[in-house]
């Protein structure tokens, strides 16, 4: 059984990103796993540093790699970080449970250190477990670490990742986490209003940007004004206008509903991020909202629906991202830019719908397109059955039709020319396509997971086939690749596991890694010549394939078993024979290497 587990980073302007993929040879209990998480300062002249490691490693030895370290030695604001990479884990090879290690040490600080530790779990079927120094711990509860001098005073937090129920399907699954630090000593400032609300001031213009909010209420008015208090006197000061909310809520869990003063014009990234109880926004009377930035609304994972209020003219990217009740949507007539990946993995959303006027984009059937319709921006991921693109469009944008999983046959009008990366991605119900004669590029992961389909003809001209653009079309039994194609991607179909055949024309330079990984049904390879170089593990785990046909009068460059052992027979052309048994590589394979009968 298949198991893909998402697990989601939190991002913000200032907040650091990690994220990791750890690879491994894949066998019945695989799984996909993207460990991640944020860390945040809130401090001032404190110094820490941060490391993270996988305890429990198990056989894996990749696993044993240091995942990320974080030393500010001269302020929290410019905390440097490295960025992990993405890799693939084997439950066979490192079983769970899986531990992370992350451990908070205080450098020569003169105040004290708060730390906590929080995690977001959505899904059944994985269990996480947080514990500190070998004692449970929970979520978001504050440590203390004194100021004990360099690298004496620290914690250490594990975060315990089970498979709870291996017959979960845990393709739905999100995980993420948020180390915080911050600086007790420093006393914040006291809010400018009776409320329990922060704000920053601007005094040329007399406006105000709400920044914080301190309480735990569930329904939530904002103001349309604060009076801000003079610095000399205790008498009530200036009037300013609230214009702006920044972030102002992200995380808060006990957050239901809120009313958003007409006098706002802007909603500031991550505002309400991970807001999972939301289910009521209302913006009062003519408001004035003019834009809603990216991720602005991710992740409020009980938010059903929204009235976004005319006059607004920008959304920008991710701006409801994991907005997973989120039903339908209407987009004002004032729209004139949508950034990319506005709906991402709005797993209910089943109309996207435009004001008739809008003069910059238009809706059909729930689809989102630019106005003439010759570009289609996003299908809802609802959208079941039969789709036929209309023959207006001439392209269609990345991530369009990502997790459409309800969707069993599209129609591609010709004309189209580049299939972008991710379109078709986890669309599991997509049982046939017709990729049109005018396509010349197939782009990275562009039907990865279509685990319904049978077969596909590549046309004559695509010229390349990016990487993972069919990883784990597991029913994919026929492939026909077009004489034009060049190169074909790393795990360009790795996970085909009913593919039986393959004839890779000779127009072919170039196999990426991993390009046929685990076609475990694969019996028959034949490559016509031209190929230069076969990347590493391209048919890795090809357990049967007995004999490979290589038309390529040079030996190509043939990368860390690429090939794999269970091979019997490679056929060479007449002559060179002695040239494929001499090289880098194939001379390990010379007593199986003859010419082509």
């Amino acid at each position: 059984m298949s198991l893909k587990i998402k697990l989601i980073s939190c991002i913000s302007a200032f907040i650091l990103i990690l994220g990791m993929f750890i690879a491994g040879v894949l066998s019945a209990q695989q799984a996909q796993v993207n460990i991640g998480g944020s860390i945040s300062f809130n401090a001032t002249d404190v110094y820490a540093r941060v490391t993270g490691i996988v305890a429990n490693t198990q056989s894996n030895p990749t696993l044993s790699d240091l995942l990320f370290t974080a030393n500010d030695d001269s302020s929290p604001s410019e905390t440097a970080l490295a960025t992990w990479s993405n890799m693939d884990l084997d439950f066979n090879q490192t079983p769970t449970p899986i531990e992370i290690l992350i451990t908070v040490e205080n450098l020569s600080t003169e105040r004290t250190l708060t730390v906590n530790l929080t995690n977001n779990l959505q899904g059944e079927g994985l269990n996480i477990a947080i514990s500190r120094d070998s004692a449970s711990y929970t979520s978001a509860t504050n440590v203390e670490l004194g100021a004990a001098g360099s690298n004496t005073n620290s914690t250490t937090f594990t975060l315990t990742l089970t498979v709870a129920d291996p017959n979960k399907d845990l393709t739905d699954i999100n995980f993420g986490y948020i180390l915080n630090m911050f600086d007790e000593s420093v006393a914040p400032a006291p809010p400018t209003s009776a409320s329990s609300f922060t704000f920053s001031f601007n005094d040329t213009d007399h406006t105000a940007s709400l920044t914080g909010f301190i309480g735990d209420e569930t329904e939530v008015v904002i103001p349309a004004t604060v009076n801000k208090l003079t610095e000399t006197t205790a008498t009530e000061g200036t009037d300013y206008i609230v214009t702006g909310i920044d972030e102002t809520f992200r995380n808060c869990s006990s957050l239901e509903s809120v009313t958003i003063p007409e006098s706002v014009t802007n909603i500031g990234s991550y505002t309400f991020w991970y807001c999972g109880n939301l289910t009521h926004v209302e913006f009062e009377g003519n408001s004035q909202l003019a834009s809603i930035d990216g991720y602005a609304f991710g992740y409020c994972s009980s938010l059903e629906t929204i009235q976004i209020p005319d006059g607004i003219t920008s959304i920008e990217g991710w701006a409801f991202a994991y907005c997973s009740k989120l039903t339908s949507i209407i987009i004002p007539e004032s729209v004139t830019s949508i950034g990319d990946f506005v709906f991402y993995d709005c797993s209910s959303l089943n109309s996207i719908d435009v004001d008739s006027a809008n003069a910059n984009y238009s809706s059909e059937d729930g689809v989102l397109f630019n106005k003439d319709k010759t570009t289609l921006i996003t299908c809802p991921e609802t959208k079941s059955g039969n789709y036929v693109i209309p023959d207006s469009v001439a392209s269609i944008n990345n991530y369009a039709f990502f997790g459409c999983s309800n969707l069993n046959s599209i129609t591609i009008p010709e004309g189209i020319i580049n299939i972008g990366f991710n379109t078709f991605e986890s669309c599991s119900s997509l049982e046939s396509i017709t990729i049109p004669t005018s396509v010349t590029s197939i782009g990275s992961s562009a039907f990865s997971g279509c685990s319904s389909l049978e077969s596909i003809i590549i046309p004559n001209k695509v010229t390349s086939i990016g990487d993972s653009a069919f990883r784990n079309c597991s029913n994919l039994a026929s492939i026909v690749i077009g004489e034009s194609v060049t190169s074909i991607g790393s795990q360009a179909f790795s996970y085909c596991i009913n593919l039986t055949q393959i004839t890779i024309p000779a127009s072919v330079t170039n196999i990426g890694s991993s390009a046929f990984f685990l076609c475990s049904k694969l019996t028959s390879l034949t490559i016509l010549g031209g190929v230069t170089s076969i990347g590493n593990s391209a048919f890795s785990g090809c357990n049967i394939l007995s004999s490979i046909t290589i038309n390529a009068t040079t030996p190509p460059t043939l990368g860390i078993s690429a090939i794999p052992s269970v091979v019997t027979n490679i056929y060479v052309p007449s002559g060179s024979v002695d040239a494929y048994k001499a090289a880098s590589g194939w001379s390990s394979y010379a007593n199986i290497i003859s010419e082509i009968e």
